[in-house]
C-alpha cells in the first residue's frame, strides 16, 4: 500500500496505522523495518519523501473481516488521523498457525485451490445448496 502525505515526514513524527472491523477492537500497528512474528507489524518501505510505502503483517490468530485501515501521525503532541481505505483479511490454510491449517496438500488443493464447489445456505431447518464458481484459478 502506497499513501501520499502531500509533505515531508517530520524527524519528531510517529507513525502508527490502525486497522479496525464491526467485530474488533481497533487494532494500532506500528511501523518498524521488519515485521514481528506473531503480531500485528507494519514494514515501512523505501519511497518518495512526501509518499508512505508500507507492508502489513497480520498474526495467524487476527479475526478474518473487513478492515477500515487509517494512519495517524502525532506531531508535537498533536494527532491527526486520516481513512485509507479497507482491506479484506482472509484465511490462511498453508500457515501452520492459523486455526483453518490443512496439513494434507491434497485436502488444500481441493479445498482451496478449487474453482467450483457447494455452499449451504439457510437456518437448521431449511438449508438450501447452491453450487458456486469462484473463478479464482486463471486460465492460459
Amino acid at each position: 500500500r502506497s499513501s501520499d502525505l502531500s509533505r515531508n515526514l517530520k524527524s519528531d513524527e510517529s507513525v502508527t496505522l490502525r486497522a479496525e472491523t464491526v467485530f474488533s477492537p481497533k487494532t494500532s500497528i506500528p511501523l518498524s523495518r521488519s515485521a514481528v512474528q506473531g503480531s500485528w507489524s507494519g514494514i515501512q518501505e523505501a519511497g518518495a519523501s512526501s509518499t508512505l510505502n508500507f507492508t502489513i503483517c497480520s498474526p495467524a490468530t487476527a479475526s478474518i473481516g473487513r478492515y477500515n485501515l487509517s494512519v495517524e501521525i502525532v506531531s508535537s503532541g498533536t494527532s491527526t488521523s486520516v481513512q485509507l481505505g479497507q482491506f479484506i483479511l482472509l484465511f490462511n490454510a498453508w500457515c501452520a498457525d492459523d486455526e483453518v491449517y490443512v496439513t494434507s496438500s491434497d485436502w488444500r488443493k481441493e479445498y482451496v485451490l478449487n474453482d467450483s464447489g457447494i455452499i449451504y445456505r439457510g437456518n437448521c431447518t431449511q438449508i438450501q445448496e447452491i453450487g458456486w464458481n469462484s473463478g479464482q484459478i486463471g486460465r492460459a
